[in-house]
């Protein structure tokens, strides 16, 4: 992952968090005000979830199933 803010701070640079079969989503999940680490399983439904800082927010959430999401992009 590699995430910059508009102002062109640097968040996170070459965190590793995902693999095969899973969609990175973007997004702030804790409410801190910082975009988390959040890949999807679309085949299972389950989605992993990590602050930049490392901490544990969700994994193997089951939230979803084949098909339900699209990405615009």
């Amino acid at each position: 992952w590699y995430i910059r803010t508009t102002g062109g701070g640097v968040v996170a640079w070459g965190l590793p968090w995902g693999g095969p079969e899973l969609t990175p989503v973007s997004g702030d999940y804790d409410g801190d005000g910082v975009s988390d680490l959040a890949v999807y399983n679309q085949q299972t439904g389950t989605w992993y979830i990590r602050s930049v800082s490392g901490t544990l927010i969700g994994w193997g959430l089951s939230w979803g199933g084949t098909g339900f999401m699209s990405l615009s992009r």
